[in-house]
């Protein structure tokens, strides 16, 4: 497959909103330097333009913020589409898939979320390479799935039927099961049965495949899609896509697309993946005081022990006698809660999200 042919599509259109208030609806969880000096984004496009510098697109939330924009503009990413409404994954995907076959017919896709952590990239990119040439030689849907390293419940599991002792990495096997977000003394059969895989949302696929699959099974985004006008006609193709996006309902990839499909696959994979979706995920990659305590930001504590506290640059949080609790103190929002709730914190946002005094804080 000729390299020029590979085009990729960060997915960044998501809120984060199980990591309110930190993660705000005009500066995601994606826009944060949340583990290091470098955003989540910046890491995404790095790697991206490792593998296809030229052919990358970026699926954005309508709320670009002019922050967002100027990070935009210093990663050198031109091709920048804004989704007029949040419609979860397949619309993002089948968009990002009509645009790339429309620039070269014999395109491959490899989208991505924008907001995952990856590290050891060289077995990242080997499992790539192993998911291009998968996905170049027939009509499938490729996608990555991370061997567990311990039950989650906050994640989605990809299963099929070979034994554990014949699994081999780099290797496309076909999925029989995708399992979504369920309890965790469920998550711990399915890690301990070694036939599921955590679900990356790292989908690899011949842009042919992927409107051809969208054309079957959801006809009705497929046909909106393919109606739209040339990108270069800029101000006519976003009227048309906000009208298009006004009929959709939301629907992830897995949901329209994969669950329905025969041919999807998966390369067992095995660099470090996390999709820091939660405040506990933040936790666990980041060193804890000798009492249990994660900081981020000024902090000052006495008997306090197995806390999580993040503040911003002119905020102290000060804490005495307490413990196991997550708090959030911004310049405009301070969150506490149990940290065993911090799942949670999602029901809290929707909460907010009904009474309309408080919507700026989202």
């Amino acid at each position: 497959m000729n390299k020029r042919n590979i085009f990729i599509a960060i997915l960044a259109g998501g809120k984060g909103e199980r990591l309110w208030p930190k993660s705000r609806v005009r500066l995601p969880k994606q826009n944060l330097r949340l583990l290091g000096k470098k955003t989540i984004l910046e890491d995404t496009v790095k790697r991206a333009k490792k593998i296809a510098p030229g052919n990358i697109f970026i699926i954005a939330g309508r709320a670009v913020s002019p922050y967002t924009k100027k990070q935009f503009k210093a990663l050198g990413i031109r091709k920048v589409i804004a989704e007029p409404f949040g419609r979860n994954t397949a619309p993002a995907v089948g968009l990002a898939a009509l645009l790339a076959f429309r620039e070269k017919e014999d395109s491959i896709l490899i989208a991505m979320p924008s907001d995952s952590l990856i590290g050891e990239e060289k077995k990242f990119f080997n499992a790539i390479k192993s998911a291009i040439n998968a996905a170049g030689k027939q009509e499938a849907i490729v996608t990555l799935g991370i061997r567990p390293t311990s039950a989650k419940s906050s994640y989605g599991y990809i299963g099929i039927n070979e034994r554990p002792s014949e699994i081999l990495a780099r290797k496309a096997y076909k999925v029989t099961k995708f399992i979504e977000k369920h309890d965790l003394e469920r998550a711990g059969r399915l890690v301990s049965d070694g036939r599921y895989f955590w679900n990356s949302g790292i989908f690899v696929f011949r842009t042919s495949v992927m409107l051809k699959m969208l054309k079957k099974h959801t006809p009705a985004l497929y046909k909106g899609l393919t109606a739209l006008p040339d990108i270069r006609k800029r101000h006519r193709f976003n009227m048309k896509l906000k009208k298009l996006y006004k009929k959709l309902k939301a629907e992830s990839l897995d949901y329209a697309v994969l669950e329905k499909s025969e041919n999807v696959q998966v390369i067992p994979s095995h660099f470090k993946w996390s999709d820091l979706g939660s405040f506990e995920s933040i936790a666990a990659l980041a060193k804890a005081d000798k009492d249990g305590n994660v900081i981020f930001g000024n902090y000052a504590g006495i008997d306090t022990k197995r806390n999580l506290v993040f503040s911003d640059a002119n905020r102290l949080v000060g804490t005495l006698g307490i413990n196991n609790l997550v708090i959030v103190a911004t310049s405009e929002v301070v969150l506490v809660c149990d940290r065993n709730r911090s799942e949670e914190i999602k029901k809290l946002v929707e909460k907010i999200k009904n009474k309309k005094n408080l919507a700026r804080f989202l």
